[in-house]
């Protein structure tokens, strides 16, 4: 009754009523879930058929007028990997809204497998912090964990090369490090004498 209240735009009340004003006998709850056992080994081929072509559960089940839970059952019954479409990354996510995202005023880029700087993804999200990852491609490799990168002028949004330094461990907000005779900001680290 869903399914023809969806498809003739009113509601399960009115396609009820129209049943009984023609005398349509309905069928019970019971026989209604006994259409699990009617699955044909023919339909159960077509949803997977359907599947492996890259439609989507609900799409499968709308267009065969079963449940969606139905098609999963079927499934998994057959045998078939189910991907949680959920947990793709990248352009195949049904949320990508492009690459780039927004965490406490830096700027995330979604970096793809392949990449030679995959290893900088955070926590299997498949995103970089940008900073990062100008500063890594600047230096031609992935960062290190105890490497940071700071912002010049304090602006996490100012990905600049020129407003980035490289740093080792944790740094504070407004530390910025400058010569102290040149006042130039192009400092490393250099070993000791006699270490």
């Amino acid at each position: 009754m869903k399914h023809c209240a969806d498809l003739f735009g009113v509601s399960i009340k009115s396609v009820s009523n129209a049943l009984d004003r023609v005398g349509v006998e309905r069928r019970s709850l019971s026989a209604a879930s006994a259409r699990g056992k009617r699955l044909t080994p023919e339909l159960k081929a077509e949803v997977v058929q359907r599947y492996q072509r890259g439609q989507t559960q609900s799409h499968i089940a709308r267009s065969l007028s079963m449940s969606q839970h139905t098609v999963r059952r079927v499934l998994l019954q057959e045998g078939v990997y189910i991907e949680d479409r959920w947990q793709r990354s990248g352009p195949e996510a049904s949320r990508w809204g492009g690459g780039v995202t927004n965490n406490s005023g830096y700027r995330l880029v979604h970096v793809p497998l392949d990449s030679p700087f995959a290893s900088m993804r955070m926590g299997g999200t498949g995103y970089v912090l940008e900073h990062r990852l100008v500063m890594a491609k600047k230096l031609g490799r992935p960062l290190l964990k105890g490497e940071t990168v700071h912002h010049i002028d304090g602006d996490r949004s100012n990905n600049d090369e020129a407003n980035l330094q490289l740093r080792r461990g944790r740094h504070g907000p407004g530390a910025v490090m400058r010569c102290g005779d040149c006042g130039s900001s192009n400092i490393h680290h250099l070993p000791l004498d006699g270490a």
